[in-house]
């Protein structure tokens, strides 16, 4: 504060100082006005520059210690994207021999039920033949009843006259009596 007081002396001086006989020369109370405006910046300045300097450094260096942190966070993350990767070919393979085990153990389960479902169609099949059979053997046992009937009839009925008849129906007759 003394420099300003001093300094600002001085400017009048020079504003003060005129030569006897000339125009008033104002170049001095410039110089004046010019010196009192630099000292009162420079005051402002180191009375409001410098907690603003202070803040903006403080700030810069918080900027500084988070960018620091999150490039180590990064760098943590990156080494275990990479860890993961070095470890994915292994994954995949066990993934891979993982699903040929299964693929093996349903083509397995499909051979077993497919092989269960041919045993059932076969024992429909047998069960199907067997009961055609069964039943081309009754109608072929009613056709050769029937056969062996009309062959009967037509034997009888060549043979039987009438008198043959007559004794017939007197047998039958008497042995009702």
């Amino acid at each position: 504060m003394k420099r300003f007081f001093v300094l600002l002396s001085f400017a009048f001086s020079l504003a003060a100082a005129e030569q006897p006989g000339a125009e008033k020369d104002m170049t001095g109370y410039l110089w004046a006005n010019f010196f009192i405006l630099v000292l009162a910046l420079g005051w402002l300045i180191r009375k409001q520059g410098g907690p603003f300097l202070a803040a903006r450094l403080e700030a810069i260096r918080q900027g500084i210690t988070d960018g620091e942190r999150r490039k180590s966070e990064a760098a943590r993350r990156i080494a275990e994207v990479e860890a993961k990767l070095a470890s994915l070919g292994p994954e995949i393979e066990k993934m891979k021999a993982e699903m040929r085990a299964e693929k093996l153990r349903e083509e397995e389960r499909i051979r077993l039920r497919n092989a269960a479902e041919l045993e059932h169609i076969h024992e429909h099949a047998r069960q199907e033949v067997e009961s055609a059979l069964k039943a081309a053997r009754l109608q072929l046992e009613a056709y050769a009843g029937k056969l062996a009937l009309d062959l009967a009839e037509s034997k009888i009925r060549s043979r039987m006259t009438p008198a043959a008849q007559r004794n017939l129906t007197q047998d039958f007759v008497s042995s009702l009596s």
